[in-house]
């Protein structure tokens, strides 16, 4: 577990991906995270106090320590001192650390495992068993904000060990049952995610938590439980009557249960709670589609295109956005050919299939430039001065029409290669279109 948190130390808040789990698991941070301040606040009130080593106080009486060592030096001095048996010692020098640096994941995880050993050593006095619970909590807690970093930073088995920590503590902690179902099923491990769903809702927090029950019909939905599905999703909605997607998630258990009618009734409830949300569109088409309405399918469908098209507006090469908007096109067309099928066919429904393949081409590319790009970018700072690596980047990079970040690789090139032909080719394209620019302009 030691190496999975090394290779995780420092999560920057601009990676949350967190989709439909987001809202839980930022009030599960911003509730850990109180009570996690909460244990070092006195430290950090002495902390601005130094002496001529340049130590805070709190650090001042610990051997071994010099005032410009790294963080990675601090964590090792401090589980140095909790092997030789100085827990205290190991302790502040770790609540020093979270302070300066409350993301570190590796720090939180340790000083985790000191607030056990801690507990451990209380028991083992025999004199306050309230202290040795005190510490306890302080490891749950302290845990539970190293689990809701590690989510973030999509470092999942590292979240299911805490997870599991968590539990081995207090095995009906509601959080840390919801926090783990959640892993579970971001890993594909479906049965044993809804085993822990069942375990979180018959909590108090969980049996009123209209999410939970959502997150469960999914589940059971996903296995092809649609039974199952809607007890835990009109359960869900009978905690949370305006959240349209429990109605979009219902629309989807009804047609699987052959019940066509009142997923249709479900899914108009979603588009009539979110009228924008492309999804709900795509799902409506769908019905309609299946019942047999289909030049309704085709209105729908193709309101899922547009307003997904106006979000990529904005954020033009979001892949999880191209990759919806593929699926939309694709009902898009199959409404069309229906329409083809069944003799109705007008020249007004031809171009706007022909438009529509060749729209759906164009999006199909775009995303395979953005994953393209995603695995360019994802290198490692070494691998970036790889000469056949900016070449290809560049390249993807005028092909996404993203010239400025274009230049800047094709700089990096010839400042490595000054002979290199794909950069000067690049550039020259670049400035062959902004010359063609300026005479449009003029």
């Amino acid at each position: 577990m030691q190496a999975a948190m090394n290779s995780a130390t420092s999560v920057r808040r601009s990676r949350r991906r967190y989709g439909r789990y987001g809202c839980v698991r930022a009030a599960t941070r911003f509730f850990c995270a109180s009570l996690v301040c909460a244990a070092f606040a006195t430290a950090g009130r002495v902390s601005a106090q130094t002496d001529a080593t340049g130590l805070p106080a709190e650090l001042q009486e610990i051997p071994g320590l010099r005032a410009d060592m790294e963080t990675e030096e601090l964590l090792d001095s401090a589980m140095g001192a909790v092997m030789a048996g100085r827990l205290e010692d190991g302790r502040r020098i770790l609540l020093h650390v979270v302070r300066r640096e409350p993301e570190h994941l590796r720090a939180l995880n340790d000083l985790g495992f000191v607030y056990e050993r801690l507990a451990e050593e209380a028991r083992a006095e025999l004199i306050d068993p309230g202290r040795a619970e005190h510490f306890v909590d302080q490891a749950v807690d302290t845990y539970s904000e190293a689990a809701a970093l590690a989510v973030e930073a999509e470092e999942f088995g590292v979240a299911e060990q805490l997870y599991y920590r968590i539990l081995m503590h207090r095995p009906a902690r509601a959080s840390a049952l919801r926090g783990l179902a959640d892993v579970l099923a971001q890993t594909g491990r479906r049965l044993q995610a809804i085993g822990r769903y069942q375990d979180y809702i018959r909590t108090l927090e969980g049996r009123n938590d209209p999410l939970g029950f959502l997150e469960l019909g999914r589940l059971y939905l996903a296995g092809d439980f649609w039974r199952q599905a809607l007890e835990a999703l009109e359960r869900a909605a009978s905690l949370d009557d305006r959240n349209p997607e429990i109605d979009a998630v219902m629309a989807e258990a009804y047609l699987k249960g052959d019940r066509l009618d009142e997923a249709l009734r479900a899914a108009r409830q979603a588009t009539q709670k979110a009228p924008r949300q492309a999804r709900y569109r795509d799902i409506l088409a769908e019905l309609e589609l299946s019942r047999g309405d289909v030049e309704q399918a085709v209105i729908e469908a193709r309101r899922a295109i547009d307003y997904t098209r106006d979000q990529l507006a904005d954020t033009p090469r979001d892949a999880r956005k191209l990759e919806a908007l593929s699926r939309y096109y694709g009902t898009y067309e199959r409404a069309l050919r229906t329409i083809l099928a069944e003799g109705k066919a007008n020249p007004a429904v031809r171009v706007d299939l022909a438009r529509a393949f060749q729209e759906h081409a164009a999006i199909q590319r775009s995303l395979a430039l953005t994953r393209a790009l995603h695995v360019l970018t994802g290198a490692q700072s070494i691998e970036r001065e790889d000469p056949r690596l900016l070449e290809e980047l560049a390249s993807i990079q005028l092909a996404l029409s993203m010239e400025a970040e274009a230049t800047a690789s094709c700089r990096r090139l010839l400042a490595i290669e000054p002979a290199n032909t794909t950069a000067q080719k690049i550039l020259e394209q670049i400035e062959a279109g902004r010359a063609g620019s300026r005479e449009l302009r003029e």
